[in-house]
């Protein structure tokens, strides 16, 4: 047969199988109320063949720590079922084997091995230091338990000795002592009980401590078990003492025949004392019937043996092959009949080329049934040559009696490695390659190509009931071509087991003659009974009847069956064609008698209709079942529920019963794999909110103690329902989500000190899991940083810094436009020229100018305040206009000493008489309020010529404000083109909060950004392509430094086509620049403001609303 017809290669079924009261004997281990078998398509397929393989670790990646791991070795892998691979590995300091402080590093596939998890700790070893003294965990193996779902991993660990250097005795606080840990996970591979969070404090005791969930198990050490102390033989001492030891890395097995069925086996290699008193290294097989809550060590065999493992051959005998430690070349082979507890005569199979390696042996079919020629098929891997080189992968078709010439998967350097059958119907492969970086190899059976078998025929046979009968099979090549690869077998045939013999290449026209074993089932009556010989080529098969008859027989009658249920739907897209609520799901049971009498097959309940008598036509009841006869029943359907449509799978679940006359009744209880009603998607999203600060002092600031809540909402953003929810470190989360629900956990955080050092708390993750059926899935949700108000450091009153002396500037004239007013009829009088007194005015907050009585409102300017000067008496016509009072408001002042400029005299001008009556509005005064003060030195102000009325010097006290934190802004550039891009700064703000950025006049949010720590934020957006030219502003919005609500508004021009002005962009709180002019009459410069035309434009432009400084930047605090 060709083991890449997919006949033999689908997942296993549910199998029950059963028997009566039997007489002694009658039964063979080949039985049971229930097993699994390989199951078998109505359809065979084939597949492309394919290899692949992935990285899991390389040599310096520092993927778990640089300094306890940057160097990997000895792979350990298993699977798990249901697409959960585990693989784990040495994580190495400096590269060497025990006694260094390795760690067993692990990493999880929840896919068949396509992607993997991060890497973890299952034991972290500590590196020497001080009062830290030095420990490690070296050489994992994996042991599966797949009757309870937990698995097992074995390894050294050591503190001052390896295997060589160990002494006798099994106290691991002695640190010479190299001892045995045992760590054990009940959540496929999730978490172990030697997590660094698990693991007792080191040595650690014998045992777990009571109330541990691991209390039931043996362990963390077992150093008692595998390193027996010995006894004293005549003068010798501690005859079959272990002096040290190590369990061989890569993989233990579970027993699936006989009375020792279950039993989990972990192979040892060991310095072991005999009689002579010498040390030999032996082999030895660890044992536990009792699913790893207890062990036991079997016999010491072989000499120089190393690490060696161990597989069920199909007959149930457990086959032990070893490296040898002598170097020969090959390998060592033992045969234990007693499940591991002793062992036959070691042989030698210099076959297997072996340069003295940590190969690997493994079933290519573990769930085959009992004498099965799957259960036939092994793997071995190793390298294939006299170095660690070439590796390849070699198959046996006979129990390991034969090997392949093998394929290779590696050339060049390949050193220990691990073959283990997958759940998904392929085949998984740990080694060591280049640099010794751990690899992930993955085949299927079409890359190997295996052909184990060849075609059936033969003359009738006998043999008594319980023997095995060999057939003489002759195969004639009837096509045209020679018949290569051909398979010799029997048509499958419940309880009975075939042998299948690979075929000769046969000519055209010619015959080959095989043997083929027959083993005829000890519960069978005797009688004559016809088989079905089978000659496959491909997926082509040849049938021809065999009679067997059967002699002694079986006295006491029996009834069993074999049943097999699968969906036979399997064409359907579940993707584009998914079940809905109410609809029928095909399904089909396949029964098979196992009775040695007629028996009737009767369903007593089921989730399927037609399935029980009452259910009328169609149902799966059989009254007569005749011996070696069975039947299919494909008439039952599943009608799909809500509840399951919600879940995405159904899951079979049936009761039957067999009787027979004469026999006992037996009852079966059988459930079924879950039968997929969508494309399962199963997910889970882990979103944190911004943390809530929680003031548990009431102190208003944050300090240690206080508590930052954060909710954790766990979303199922899958397509199906799940279940096990559960957010790490929340609490109040619903355990159940349909698809689309939330449920939100809270995650709370008390501040610490560092913290408040950090004055944030660090970004919260939360990791969410959840289950759908037997799917797992996990997702972490990360928020961010919390920022920490904390209490203000103490204030000193403000003071007033000493005067400094800042020169006096002179602003350029600027030439307003000209206009012209239209002439009046009043007569033209001429003003007597008068002299102005030079009247000294003390130091303003503003520069002291000679107003005329309009006053227009007041600017604020900046910090620098121009010396008093003295304007000259000029003469104009003595025109005053009504006096108007603006309110002042006054910019932090610097206070100049006053300084007399020399009187001047202009020559008396004459100004077209106007209508209006002279009237003369007193001079007002504003108060000024004055900031933290700084002084300009004493100038003198050129003369200035005015209009002839001059209002008297006004003095404003001077004032000091309190110092302010007020937040202020600038712009990258002052002018920016519509479309443009434009970076806005603010400084100031409350550190975490948010900041909105908005353009107005329309106003357009132009975005948002988080104020860094120093209170400073920024934003870099593009402008509308649609905004105007002219004159706009970005205001700021966010939170002061005290928390109260603040904005900062900040002028900016948009240029118009021909390139306008540019106004300056800065901002300040409450504070505009102040600007010196000199206006220009008649074409000619003056010196000083023309005060009548300024008074009249600013009347004007604040008559009609106008703005006469160029910019102006506010703060608007929260009483806006």
């Amino acid at each position: 047969m060709k083991f890449t017809d997919r006949k033999s290669r689908s997942k296993s079924r549910h199998v029950a199988a059963a028997a009566g009261v039997l007489a002694a004997g009658l039964l063979t281990s080949m039985m049971g109320p229930a097993f699994a078998q390989e199951a078998a398509p109505a359809t065979a397929t084939s597949e492309a063949p394919s290899y692949t393989e992935q990285f899991l670790a390389k040599r310096g990646d520092n993927a778990i720590s640089a300094s306890l791991a940057p160097f990997y070795r000895i792979p350990a892998l298993a699977d798990l079922g249901d697409g959960v691979v585990l693989a784990s590995y040495d994580g190495r300091p400096n590269g060497g084997d025990s006694p260094a402080p390795n760690s067993i590093i692990q990493r999880r596939s929840t896919d068949g091995g396509k992607t993997w998890g991060a890497p973890t700790f299952i034991a972290r070893g500590q590196i020497g230091s001080g009062a830290n003294l030095q420990y490690g965990f070296s050489d994992p193996s994996y042991v599966v338990d797949k009757e309870t779902g937990n698995v097992f991993n074995f390894f050294v660990y050591s503190k001052n000795q390896g295997f060589f250097g160990s002494v006798l005795g099994t106290d691991d606080s002695n640190r010479n002592v190299t001892g045995t840990a045992l760590s054990v996970s009940t959540d496929k591979g999730l978490t172990w009980s030697t997590d660094p969070s698990n693991i007792p404090t080191l040595p650690a005791p014998q045992n777990y401590a009571p109330g541990s969930k691991y209390a039931n198990f043996d362990g963390p050490l077992v150093t008692d078990v595998v390193k027996p102390v010995g006894v004293t033989v005549g003068a010798v001492n501690n005859v079959g003492g272990v002096v040290g030891q190590f369990a061989s890395s890569g993989e233990g097995i579970q027993l699936k025949y006989g009375v020792r069925k279950g039993r989990l086996i972990q192979q040892f290699a060991g310095r072991v004392r005999n009689a002579a008193g010498t040390e030999v290294i032996q082999a030895y097989s660890v044992y536990s019937d009792d699913h790893g809550q207890t062990w036991k060590k079997g016999a010491d065999v072989g000499s120089a043996m190393d690490e060696n493992k161990v597989v069920e051959l199909s007959n149930g005998d457990v086959m032990l092959n070893s490296r040898d430690n002598a170097g020969g070349g090959g390998r060592k082979v033992a045969i234990s009949k007693d499940g591991g507890e002793t062992w036959g005569p070691v042989t030698y199979n210099s076959a297997l080329k072996d340069p003295r390696n940590n190969a690997s042996i493994a079933r290519m079919y573990p769930n085959a049934p009992l004498g099965s020629q799957q259960a036939k098929v092994l793997l071995f891997s190793n390298a294939n040559a006299s170095t660690r080189s070439n590796g390849t992968i070699r198959y046996s078709c006979d129990d390991g009696a034969t090997w392949s010439a093998g394929k290779q998967f590696k050339s060049g350097y390949m050193a220990y490695s691990t073959v283990t059958a997958l759940s998904d119907g392929t085949f998984g492969l740990l080694y060591e390659g280049d640099s010794e970086n751990i690899v992930f190899g993955k085949f299927n059976a079409e890359w190997l190509n295996p052909f184990c078998g060849a075609q059936v025929t033969a003359p009738a046979m006998s043999g008594a009931n319980g023997t095995t009968v060999q057939a003489q099979i002759s195969v004639k090549n009837i096509g045209d071509t020679v018949l290569e690869g051909s398979t010799a077998t029997f048509a499958p045939q419940a309880g009975w087991v075939f042998g299948s013999v690979a075929v000769p290449a046969v000519a055209v026209g010619q015959t080959a003659q095989v043997t083929v074993p027959v083993s005829i089932p000890s519960y069978a009556k005797a009688g004559t009974f016809n088989l079905t010989a089978k000659v496959s080529v491909g997926e082509e098969s040849a049938l021809g009847s065999v009679p067997v008859t059967i002699t002694g027989g079986a006295s006491t009658n029996i009834v069993g069956l074999v049943i097999e249920g699968s969906a036979t739907d399997n064409a359907r897209n579940l993707a584009t064609n998914p079940y809905a609520v109410d609809s029928l799901v095909p399904y089909q049971f396949v029964v098979n008698s196992l009775s040695n009498v007629t028996a009737a097959s009767v369903p007593v309940s089921g989730n399927f209709t037609p399935f029980i008598p009452a259910d009328g036509a169609g149902n799966c009841r059989f009254s007569a079942v005749n011996v070696w006869a069975g039947y299919t029943c494909s008439t039952p359907k599943h009608k799909v529920t809500a509840a399951e449509l919600a879940d995405g799978f159904f899951v079979p679940l049936t009761t039957w019963q067999v009787t027979g006359t004469g026999a006992t009744t037996q009852n079966y209880t059988i459930k079924g794999d879950e039968v997929n009603l969508v494309d399962r998607k199963p997910s889970v999203a882990v979103t944190v909110a911004p943390g809530v600060f929680e003031n548990k002092d009431a102190s208003g600031f944050a300090s240690v103690g206080d508590v930052v809540s954060f909710a954790v909402t766990a979303r199922n953003d899958g397509n199906v329902a799940l279940t096990g929810v559960s957010l790490s470190g929340a609490t109040g989360a619903a355990a159940t989500l349909a698809v689309g629900a939330s449920t939100v956990g809270t995650f709370k955080h008390t501040v610490t000190a560092a913290d408040v050092t950090a004055k944030q708390v660090a970004a919260v993750s939360v990791a969410g899991v959840a289950k759908n059926g037997v799917k797992d899935v996990a997702k972490t949700g990360t928020g961010v940083a919390f920022a920490l108000t904390l209490a203000p450091e103490p204030t000193a009153p403000a003071t007033t810094a000493p005067a400094t002396t800042a020169p006096a500037t002179t602003a350029p004239a600027t030439t307003a436009p000209a206009t012209t007013a239209p002439a009046t009829t009043a007569p033209a009088t001429t003003a007597p020229a008068t002299t102005a007194p030079a009247t000294t005015a003390p130091a303003t907050t503003a520069p002291a100018t000679t107003a005329p009585a309009t006053t227009a409102p007041a600017t604020t300017a900046p910090a620098t305040t121009a010396p008093a000067t003295t304007a000259p008496a000029t003469t104009a016509p003595a025109t005053t206009a009504p006096a108007t009072t603006a309110p002042a408001t006054t910019a932090p002042a610097t206070t100049a000493p006053a300084t007399t400029a020399p009187a001047t005299t202009a020559p008396a001008t004459t100004a077209p008489a106007t209508t209006a009556p002279a009237t003369t509005a007193p001079a007002t005064t504003a108060p000024a309020t004055t900031a933290p003060a700084t002084t300009a030195p004493a100038t003198t102000a050129p003369a200035t010529t005015a209009p002839a009325t001059t209002a008297p010097a006004t003095t404003v006290p001077a004032t000091t404000a309190p110092a302010t934190t007020a937040p202020s802004g600038s712009l990258s550039d002052d002018t920016v083109s519509a479309g443009g891009e434009l970076t806005v700064n603010g400084k100031k703000f409350k550190p975490g909060s948010t900041a909105t950025f908005t353009l107005h006049s329309d106003p357009v949010v132009l975005g948002t950004a988080v104020v860094r720590a120093d209170g400073t934020v920024s934003l870099t957006a593009k402008l509308p392509a649609n905004v105007p030219a002219g004159a706009h502003t970005v205001v700021i919005s966010g939170t002061g430094t005290g928390g109260e609500a603040a904005e900062v508004s900040i002028a900016v021009t948009i240029a118009a086509v021909d390139g306008a002005a540019t106004s300056s962009a800065s901002a300040s709180p409450t504070t505009a620049s102040s600007t010196t002019a000199a206006a220009a009459a008649d074409g000619l410069a003056n010196t000083g403001f023309g005060l009548l035309p300024l008074g009249m434009v600013g009347g004007l432009l604040l008559l009609l609303g106008g703005v006469l400084a160029v910019r102006k930047i506010s703060i608007r605090g929260a009483r806006h």
